[in-house]
């Protein structure tokens, strides 16, 4: 079969649009922080000095929603099925995770160890029967 590969960064969080089998698998290589632009910088030291965490306040609830935007490049139609791996080294012992995970769009998607990855990525493409409509997986790897 032919495999096709789509690369790209912040850009294609927002405004792609690729329904059905022609994407299948998003690779996020890491969690979606911003860069310590000036603005952010500064957002986040105003925030501090109101006696607030910023990292828990601003930083974190855009990296979700910047993680959330990448998931959804998969979740187009409703016949829609694929993986999403995210590499992010130590995420599983972050105190973020559950934030994290509670933000997953829909009751579709499901954690996946990165041992089964390869389950995942086979069980997605295989076109199989037993994939429910609209399921996809996040693998933490």
């Amino acid at each position: 079969g032919q495999i096709d590969i789509l690369a790209g960064m912040n850009s294609f969080r927002q405004g792609i649009d690729i329904p059905g089998r022609a994407l299948s698998l998003v690779v996020v290589e890491k969690i979606p922080f911003d860069p310590p632009r000036p603005i952010i910088q500064a957002r986040r030291a105003r925030i501090d000095d109101l006696g607030f965490n910023s990292f828990m306040r601003y930083y974190l609830p855009r990296a979700v929603i910047n993680l959330r935007q990448s998931m959804g490049r998969l979740q187009r139609t409703e016949t829609d099925q694929g993986v999403v791996v995210l590499v992010a080294d130590g995420f599983l012992d972050k105190s973020y995770r559950t934030e994290i995970e509670r933000v997953l769009p829909g009751e579709g998607f499901r954690m996946v160890e990165a041992g089964d990855l390869a389950g995942a990525l086979e069980r997605h493409r295989s076109k199989s029967s037993d994939v429910p409509p609209n399921e996809f997986s996040l693998v933490v790897a």
